[in-house]
């Protein structure tokens, strides 16, 4: 009797313990998924003037390493940092910029199709945008 009770409560114990895991792991992705929000209100950014300097230097590195060595992870790279200038140049604030130029090329949860496929992980993606803030903050 007491081994029946023993592993009806190390059952109980593992679906309880199962499902705070499971979520825990959503709350997880839910904070990565709004990490571009959270930039806004936390960065102190760069002037426009200043982000596009630091910008513009960025995309020529990038320009000379795509003659030597073609890459599409680098090609994608640079085309997210030239959305992020057009957007300063149009008169938008940087992380307006940044995260206009960053929804053209990943899904949200408001909108699913890119308007910009490519076949760049999540991942690479979210350390595009990190390497971008880490840029153009002061």
């Amino acid at each position: 009797m007491k081994r029946l009770l023993i592993k009806n409560y190390l059952m109980t114990l593992a679906f309880v313990l199962g499902g705070l895991l499971f979520v825990s792991v959503d709350a997880s992705a839910q904070l990565t998924g709004s990490l571009q929000n959270d930039n806004a209100s936390l960065t102190n950014w760069v002037t426009p003037n200043l982000a596009v300097d630091r910008l513009t230097q960025e995309i020529a590195s990038m320009e000379a390493q795509l003659q030597s060595a073609p890459s599409d992870d680098l090609k994608f790279k640079k085309a997210f940092y030239e959305g992020i200038v057009e957007g300063l140049e149009s008169g938008q604030p940087v992380v307006s910029a940044l995260n206009q130029s960053y929804a053209r090329f990943t899904p949200t949860e408001v909108v699913e199709e890119v308007l910009i496929p490519n076949a760049l992980s999540a991942a690479t993606w979210n350390s595009y945008y990190q390497e971008a803030v880490l840029l153009l903050i002061n």
